[in-house]
């Protein structure tokens, strides 16, 4: 069973509202599969209980606009309960704010966007290992091309340290290597630092966190979530975890 700030729940009681809030968080692309049981009509009022953000990516994808019709509070909370049953099925999931503290936190309050963010300087640290190797020259610029000016500075960087935690090389160092690959090769790496990361933290966690990206990578994500060998370098994951947290909170926010 998850774990809970007990502290907490005594002094806040929970909420329905408190276990729906996270609708407003969870990537469009996981909602696809439940709009595709509803009428266009019962879509439309949906996307008017939702953040502007999932209507907009929601709209384009599926060429409908949100009713103009406002939804009462009460409406707005059938939609959300609807939501929130379909996407958990018999999943039980503890509201995030009544859920024990972890290094993992900040991860809640990140957007999608800057989750793939941390998600890929994580995968840079695979990078300049196999990079640490590459001997050709013209390579190694076109890898830098691709790069931008803080992932360049990064990468070099981590090539003057040893990474203390090594995964399989990337395969990087032969074929085809267009800008769309290596960050293809990047966002797995790091979607694999992540996952390993996680690994034994708490279920309902893990699935706000897997969530918040698209559903092919959070899948991914819950693929990846594994133990590691040896015991330790779970430890060291999270400690990178938390290291680019830090700089995203720094610089992005």
């Amino acid at each position: 069973m998850d774990g809970f700030d007990r502290a907490y729940v005594l002094e806040h009681p929970v909420k329905e509202l408190d276990a729906l809030a996270f609708i407003e968080d969870v990537h469009p692309s996981w909602l696809l599969p439940v709009f595709a049981k509803y009428s266009e009509e019962d879509i439309r009022f949906a996307l008017g209980v939702l953040a502007p953000w999932q209507v907009d990516i929601l709209s384009d994808v599926l060429r409908i606009q949100p009713s103009s019709v406002k939804v009462t509070s009460l409406g707005r909370l059938f939609i959300q309960r609807a939501l929130c049953t379909a996407l958990l099925g018999n999943r039980t999931i503890i509201p995030r704010q009544y859920l024990a503290k972890t290094s993992f936190d900040a991860l809640y309050a990140l957007p999608c966007n800057l989750v793939i963010e941390l998600i890929d300087r994580l995968g840079l640290r695979d990078l300049a290992v196999d990079m640490r190797k590459m001997i050709e020259k013209a390579r190694i610029n076109k890898i830098y091309g691709v790069l931008t000016p803080a992932e360049k500075v990064w990468v070099q960087d981590l090539m003057q340290h040893q990474e203390p935690i090594l995964f399989k090389a990337m395969g990087i160092y032969q074929g085809e290597l267009t800008e769309s690959v290596l960050r293809a090769f990047v966002r797995q790496r790091g979607l694999n630092r992540l996952a390993k990361a996680l690994y034994g933290q708490q279920e309902s966690l893990i699935w706000y966190i897997q969530h918040k990206v698209d559903k092919a990578l959070g899948e991914g994500l819950q693929a990846l979530c594994v133990p590691t060998v040896p015991s330790h370098a779970g430890k060291i994951l999270e400690e990178q975890v938390v290291d680019a947290l830090s700089f995203i909170k720094k610089e992005r926010l």
